[in-house]
């Protein structure tokens, strides 16, 4: 089958026949076909000079490496971030559970608390 052709125009009755009403259908697929033909060698040049010339290579080698550094940055500072607040997570995790803790030993000690020591309890930080 690798010798055999999808289409010949001498056998083909739809084309024999197409063609046979319109030749001017025709010429314009024929010209059709030979301006995407030229497009694109004339682009394969162009591709062609262009990768030839060390200058435009290494720009655009830059241009690579300048995208894959900024992908890397970000996924790094994602990370770092994430770390981040795992910490400060865990560091809020110990400031309630301290808050807590002192919540209720003052509870078992002196019963049920005033609203205003409730409320300072609730707004204080690590440090008070």
């Amino acid at each position: 089958m690798a010798g055999t052709s999808l289409l010949d125009p001498k056998l083909d009755f739809v084309f024999k026949c197409l063609f046979a009403e319109a030749p001017d259908l025709l010429a314009d697929l024929i010209n059709a076909v030979r301006s995407v033909y030229y497009l694109a060698r004339n682009l394969g040049r162009q591709l062609q000079a262009l990768s030839g010339d060390d200058l435009v290579r290494y720009q655009a080698f830059v241009r690579e490496r300048a995208l894959h550094d900024e992908v890397t940055e970000k996924a790094q500072a994602r990370a770092e971030g994430k770390a981040e607040g795992k910490i400060e997570g865990k560091i809020e995790g110990k400031i309630e559970g301290r808050a807590d803790m002192l919540h209720h030993l003052l509870q078992a000690k002196f019963g049920q608390l005033p609203a205003a020591i409730e409320q300072c309890l609730q707004t204080a930080n690590e440090a008070e």
